[in-house]
């Protein structure tokens, strides 16, 4: 597991990098590693696998959204994230991270009615005080 947190951070270093250069070769490095280290642990049981796979995820559709690829990162959000408006995850403030996400990539792609459903969805749990998602 030590080693895919170590690809998944030179991702987030190569993906940094493409930020700032806009070089293609430099957007592939940052997908490889996020790629290859999702590979590794894919299927391992375990919450803390469980925890970098969605990390792994949410990282991959950021690297299509820096790209402008905005349809194949809410592909990526949505199938991972959907249940994230489900009754069962209301009150946990990862679910409203993910809302907020989805919702963003959903305005960015002229689906403004869509992106309000998502923000709508989780308006009720981050008006509260204290809210870790705040």
């Amino acid at each position: 597991m030590e080693h895919a947190w170590l690809m998944n951070g030179k991702a987030l270093n190569a993906a940094l990098a493409y930020r700032r250069n806009h070089l293609e070769a430099t957007w592939d490095v940052a997908r490889e590693y996020a790629f290859n280290a999702f590979g590794l642990i894919d299927g391992v049981p375990g919450r803390s696998y469980d925890y970098l796979r969605f990390n792994l995820l949410a990282n991959i559709a950021l690297l299509f959204e820096m790209k402008g690829e905005f349809e194949v990162a809410l592909e990526v959000f949505e199938q991972t994230f959907g249940s994230a408006r489900s009754e069962e995850m209301k009150d946990d403030p990862v679910g409203a991270h993910f809302c907020y996400r989805v919702a963003l990539l959903k305005s960015k792609l002229g689906q403004f009615d869509e992106a309000d459903r998502w923000l709508e969805s989780r308006a009720g749990q981050c008006a509260r005080p204290g809210m870790p998602f705040q």
